[in-house]
């Protein structure tokens, strides 16, 4: 079965869940059967899978050009008759007036920009793309219960066009023995994009809650880009200009990162998965947590939950985890949501996911 993924997230998307997901569905699957149509990729992990030239920048121009090559090239792939499924990365349905019998699989991440439309940019063409992939995908692929959930109740799509496959975590996470120089004795990790439904403002004002009684007590955000302008006059505002921090980490570093942290916080709004708290499990790392559907679905007993609305809430669960005589009970947990890493595995995406590849094409014999 030939399955094409085309360009648009790996020329979209440096870092972050949605490029890790596709590269890793590429990592595991038969490399004669798999096409990725993409011209001079920008992302970091499918250059790493496939040891070619990291093109990181690039002028305004040469973007065009490159997305206007990739389109044309997985057109014309396409039309030359031998795919059977197109497993499109992002929103963009460009490709359709290629199809003739090929199948079309999407998967729906989250829905966030959904809930939270003010909160991003060009929300509502966002949402007209995504509503039309969702009318003429033959299968989607949910990445928890929750999304699938939510799916079908903002676009009224018939449960059985819906299968849940979940996130899996890479067996070398946390497989190298790092211990980094350089990080504060004692600190709280952030990881990942902070915009949009991520929280951040709440968690920093939480955060600066907890200065006080926690004098020695740091913050190290990893991924997301250099702070911004806003963020840096809230911290200025709230005296925390030298305890709170930011780097861009490959995951080998990250690792280390979940390894020495005092907690793991992960205050988001919404997500429709939250592959970082299968990462803090990996490094027995102790996670802190909205008490959103789709985390308690993954993280179950073996998190601690707050409000995400609430900052007194946030703060005060942040402080239970670390106050040492909670040690124990904190320990627990983090063993648990250690031996539930066997459900979440890259090996059990992949395969859920060709099923569902073999699925769309017995339907059409």
């Amino acid at each position: 079965m030939k399955v094409l993924y085309d360009y648009q997230i790996f020329r979209r998307q440096r870092y972050g869940g949605i490029s890790r997901y596709f590269t890793n569905l590429v990592r595991y699957a038969n490399e004669d059967e798999t096409i990725v149509t993409c011209h001079h990729s920008k992302n970091y992990y499918y250059n790493q899978l496939i040891g070619g030239y990291d093109y990181k920048y690039e002028s305004m121009i040469f973007e065009q050009i490159n997305n206007s090559i990739s389109r044309f090239v997985t057109n014309r792939r396409i039309k030359r008759g031998d795919i059977e499924v197109v497993h499109p990365t992002y929103t963009d349905a460009y490709f359709l007036k290629s199809l003739r019998d090929e199948k079309v699989v999407i998967t729906i991440h989250d829905l966030a920009i959904e809930r939270y439309p003010d909160r991003f940019s060009k929300s509502s063409e966002f949402i007209d793309k995504r509503k039309k992939l969702i009318e003429v995908a033959d299968h989607i692929i949910a990445v928890s219960e929750n999304t699938k959930n939510e799916l079908i109740d903002y676009y009224k799509v018939d449960s059985d066009r819906v299968t849940v496959v979940y996130h899996g975590l890479p067996k070398e996470f946390g497989k190298i023995s790092i211990h980094l120089r350089g990080l504060p004795e004692h600190y709280l990790l952030y990881v990942g994009q902070r915009g949009g439904n991520k929280n951040f403002s709440n968690f920093i004002e939480a955060f600066a809650q907890l200065k006080d009684a926690n004098p020695h007590l740091s913050l190290l955000c990893v991924g997301g880009g250099e702070f911004t302008e806003e963020e840096r006059k809230q911290m200025a505002r709230l005296s925390l200009d030298k305890r709170v921090q930011q780097r861009n980490l490959n995951d080998a570093v990250l690792a280390a990162c979940y390894k020495q942290a005092e907690a793991f916080v992960f205050p988001s709004l919404y997500e429709g998965f939250g592959i970082p708290i299968l990462e803090a499990f990996a490094m027995r790392c102790p996670i802190v947590l909205s008490s959103i559907g789709s985390f308690q679905e993954i993280a179950g007993d073996h998190g601690t939950y707050f409000n995400p609305e609430e900052v007194a809430d946030m703060a005060a669960t942040i402080q239970w985890v670390i106050d040492p005589q909670n040690k124990d009970e904190v320990l627990r947990r983090v063993e648990a949501g250690s031996e539930a890493l066997g459900a979440f595995t890259l090996e059990h995406t992949y395969n859920n996911t060709y099923k569902v590849y073999e699925k769309v094409m017995k339907a059409s014999t």
